[in-house]
């Protein structure tokens, strides 16, 4: 096992996020949802990422990466393929022991993100460690099938037991 799996509890965190790939929409969404606070630093926006920038949902800074960005910051989501800027993030991360993912270049990560299923309070990650993505979706697309909503409705009832 390369990876060892983990769930952080990212409430109330500062999270640094820096791109300007699409796959950001998905990572921001999920550690929004998560309590994150996130600082985003990128040249440029999507739609969707505006609604969340002016409704104060994350903060947003029009630059390019500098190491002051990192202070304080619990983790880092990295989606780019600017090679020098990767390099400059990798440095920086692991000089202030930071876990950084690089989107899509799992060789420079200190940590991966698993596929999600989430059902109510049930979550199961699964991961093939970045070397099949394709493999991954289909075993999170044949688990999500097998889970039904009851599944759900147990925990609850579990929980207040």
């Amino acid at each position: 096992m390369e990876y060892y799996p983990i769930y952080v509890n990212l409430r109330n965190k500062p999270v640094l996020v820096l791109g300007q790939y699409q796959i950001l929409e998905f990572k921001i969404t999920k550690l929004l949802e998560a309590g994150a606070d996130i600082r985003l630093v990128s040249k440029s926006l999507s739609e969707n990422i505006k609604i969340y920038v002016k409704s104060n949902k994350i903060e947003y800074y029009n630059d390019d990466f500098d190491e002051k960005y990192l202070e304080d910051v619990w983790l880092v989501i990295c989606g780019s393929d600017d090679t020098d800027l990767k390099t400059r993030v990798k440095r920086a991360t692991q000089k202030q022991n930071i876990f950084c993912n690089f989107v899509d270049d799992i060789s420079i990560c200190s940590f991966i993100a698993p596929a999600i299923i989430e059902k109510g309070d049930i979550t199961i990650a699964i991961s093939t460690s970045g070397t099949s993505p394709a493999l991954c979706k289909y075993l999170k697309n044949k688990i999500m099938n097998t889970i039904s909503d009851e599944y759900s409705k147990f925990t609850d009832i579990l929980g207040k037991i």
